[in-house]
């Protein structure tokens, strides 16, 4: 056998063995199953305030499969919280259930430092967000909080959290529940969300 020939077969024996990890890697991806993922008025097409075009789908923090429910607490009041950030948990509930686009995005501070798994996101990337999946989901039957933790509060910043049960339609319907974060911040007398992450995903079931 010549070297020319000799050569080419190295190369063909190589590049068979490349294809068969490929293989392996693709097989080994498609069993594991990664979870599609999505959410709520949160975050299809949320954008980075410092790059204002088209980014990746912000995800949901779960996976789309049922995981067990946990028995939900009753609601907990916790008498050290402000009376103000109650009236705007029950604003931030009832401008979705009314699909009031105006009312939910004015919750939202100027900036958010975290909005699910963006960083840095203006107040309009909330607001197109926000009105993209109203219509998508016009239809909310149910979006409801319970369980209200104040977790930390010092002066005019506080966090809050929460299980949150929601059931939506439009073409499809999604619902699901799960345990939420705000960060809050008092700006010109009012509480502002300045931070929404998902801290754990109950279920999710689409229709």
């Amino acid at each position: 056998m010549d070297q020319t020939s000799w050569t080419a077969q190295r190369k063909l024996r190589i590049s068979l063995a490349v294809l068969a990890i490929v293989l392996v890697v693709a097989v080994i991806a498609q069993f594991a199953g990664y979870p599609r993922r999505d959410h709520p008025y949160a975050g299809s097409r949320a954008v980075n305030s410092a790059k204002e075009g088209p980014q990746q789908p912000a995800v949901f923090g779960g996976d789309s499969r049922p995981s067990p429910i946990e028995t939900p607490d009753a609601t907990t009041k916790v008498t050290d919280a402000p009376k103000g950030i109650y009236k705007m948990l029950s604003r931030w509930c009832g401008t979705i259930l009314a699909s009031d686009l105006e009312g939910q995005t004015s919750l939202y501070a100027p900036k958010l430092s975290r909005f699910f798994r963006q960083t840095d996101v203006s107040h309009a990337a909330v607001h197109r967000d926000k009105a993209r999946m109203m219509q998508t989901y016009p239809k909310v039957t149910k979006y409801e909080i319970s369980d209200v933790r104040l977790e930390n509060q010092s002066g005019d910043e506080a966090v809050v959290s929460f299980r949150k049960d929601w059931d939506m339609s439009g073409r499809r319907r999604f619902a699901g529940a799960e345990r939420q974060r705000l960060k809050l911040r008092r700006i010109a007398g009012d509480w502002k969300i300045v931070s929404e992450e998902e801290t754990k995903v109950y279920w999710v079931k689409r229709g």
